[in-house]
């Protein structure tokens, strides 16, 4: 662990924050006085603060407590981060280890920033998580006052062996993947949005980003955009605390411009087509109404309207009248039966 409690004053001591790593001969002396306890079970821990391991606080006796059932691969990740997180917002705005009131949780959160009277949250998969007891993450965040980033341990990563955007993604991954503004910048004209996955690498300190993921092949295999960059060269939202690759704040406008230049382009082409059937309807006016169309239908299904827009004359072949107003017209003899003789027959 990394926070403890100073017995005789309650306050919280941070390892790995600067100001106290610089007091570590006295952290030594309480040590020895007994006087550092775990949060957790109230029991007396140690200062361990050598040269090869990462400095830490250890329990003097194993006890029965949910902060020794800590990997070690979660410890590390969670002090890279908060060492990240430290040089971003400044070690008085950064908690490691954050317990709060709430028993609902199932540990402590790994890393909780508050400034400017925000709070981001940040907790760390190390492992699979069972499906309730993710339901019951979910729940407990969604209860609080907080944005939630998630952060997977880059051993949890499975990159397929033939392409490297694409990823075959446990239960766990799949359950929290974050769909952000920043998955924008990085989507193609013929997908549709996907969502981000955050991994960190503690050996090598960088940081792994899948933005727009999707569903490759059902259930586990989904391919996005790669994104692999140093983790002193990260960037962190002031606005929800997510991570943010270098340039992907560019690319997120140019995006955002591209989309806009589509959208009044297509507004126009729309315009466009409504102004020119306006003229054409104009122009060549219906010369008849759907209630003259509709009644004359009615008389006798069978027979075609004769209503036309380019009436034509022609004989009607029985009663030799001129007219236009015919039931059949034969364009190459120019003669027609009438309305009059539309019931008549040859004899």
């Amino acid at each position: 662990m990394y926070k403890v409690l100073h017995k005789s004053s309650g306050q919280e001591i941070t390892i790995l924050d600067s100001r106290w790593r610089a007091q570590v001969d006295y952290l030594k002396s309480l040590d020895k006085q007994d006087d550092l306890i775990c949060p957790g079970c109230e029991q007396p821990v140690r200062v361990r603060a050598g040269k090869v391991y990462r400095w830490h606080f250890a329990h003097k006796h194993l006890q029965n407590c949910p902060f020794e059932r800590e990997s070690l691969l979660l410890l590390q990740t969670r002090a890279v981060l908060y060492k990240h997180l430290a040089s971003k917002f400044g070690d008085e705005n950064v908690a490691v280890e954050k317990k709060l009131d709430s028993p609902e949780f199932p540990r402590h959160i790994d890393c909780w920033v508050e400034k400017d009277d925000q709070c981001f949250a940040y907790w760390i998969f190390d492992q699979r998580m069972p499906p309730d007891e993710r339901s019951n993450l979910k729940s407990c965040f969604g209860k609080l006052d907080s944005v939630v980033n998630w952060v997977l341990a880059a051993e949890m990563l499975r990159v397929d062996l033939i392409h490297s955007n694409r990823v075959h993604l446990t239960t766990t991954e799949r359950a929290f993947i974050n769909r952000t503004d920043y998955d924008l910048a990085w989507q193609t004209h013929i997908t549709q949005l996907g969502g981000s996955l955050h991994y960190l690498d503690a050996d090598c300190e960088s940081f792994i980003t899948y933005r727009n993921l999707e569903l490759s092949h059902a259930p586990q295999l989904y391919a996005g955009k790669r994104i692999e960059t140093k983790l002193s060269d990260m960037l962190v939202s002031l606005n929800n605390g997510e991570f943010v690759h270098p340039g992907e704040g560019e690319k997120l406008r140019q995006r955002q411009n591209e989309i806009s230049t589509e959208k009044k382009m297509a507004d126009q082409r729309l315009h466009q087509a409504a102004e020119f059937l306006r003229k054409i309807s104009s122009k060549h006016p219906k010369s008849y109404s759907k209630k003259s169309a509709s009644s004359t239908r009615g008389d006798n299904p069978r027979i075609l309207d004769t209503s036309r827009p380019f009436a034509r004359e022609g004989a009607c072949k029985f009663c030799g009248t001129i007219t236009s107003d015919w039931v059949t017209y034969n364009g190459k003899t120019k003669r027609c039966i009438c309305r009059q003789c539309k019931d008549r027959t040859d004899q």
